[in-house]
């Protein structure tokens, strides 16, 4: 993916941001796309709750358990590879 799809994707999810509304998976793109680079599924979920992109109904923490299932369920989105997740849109 070059830069300039990154930094679409990333531009287009702020507006999400603001308003509060971002799902898990949007958070977890937003993440990718903003590091430019694949993570670890704890990175990506420290970095979604210190900027608290996405709130869990029961309010605990995103951890990396629950980062894995959601990029599992996301083939089409996201992949993993030398242990680390990255975006394949």
């Amino acid at each position: 993916m070059g830069l300039h799809t990154h930094g679409r994707v990333a531009a287009a999810l702020w507006l999400q941001i603001l308003t509060n509304e971002m799902k898990i998976e949007e958070a977890i793109v937003f993440v990718l796309a903003s590091s430019g680079h694949g993570m670890r599924t704890e990175q990506i979920a420290r970095e979604i709750n210190e900027r608290k992109l996405f709130t869990r109904w029961d309010n605990a923490p995103v951890d990396g358990k629950m980062v894995y299932a959601v990029v599992m369920s996301h083939p089409d989105t996201f992949c993993k590879s030398d242990g680390r997740i990255r975006l394949i849109i």
